[in-house]
């Protein structure tokens, strides 16, 4: 995507990843930031502030109330923890209606990282 602000112009590529807390969290994340830096170094001659946006949405199991809810402050901890320059984390606190083929998609994080 190409945006032009206010004399400012800004060069971003986006991508979306679904995270599960029981697997590698920081892994999932940074494979993410990586695909788009690199599609990002294919754009030869353009200005602009280079920017990275990964949108990843927790994929919990669905293994009782207690377990998911904990499951979520565990992904919400490492959320917290991502090396970014900017990040925001939603996430709903009655969750059961998230719950799609065995598994809870109860929030969104956007994180932003200029490179």
């Amino acid at each position: 995507m190409y945006f032009y602000i206010e004399n400012d112009e800004f060069l971003v590529e986006a991508k979306q990843c679904w995270c599960k807390p029981e697997l590698d969290f920081d892994s999932t994340i940074e494979e993410a930031f990586n695909s788009a830096e690199k599609q990002l170094t294919t754009l030869v001659g353009e200005d602009g502030q280079r920017t990275v946006v990964v949108f990843a949405c927790p994929s919990i199991p669905d293994r009782g109330r207690d377990q998911a809810r904990q499951l979520l402050d565990n992904w919400t901890s490492k959320a917290k923890e991502v090396n970014c320059t900017i990040s925001c984390l939603i996430t709903l606190d009655e969750f059961e209606h998230a719950l799609y083929n065995g598994r809870y998609y109860p929030g969104i994080a956007l994180f932003i990282r200029t490179i």
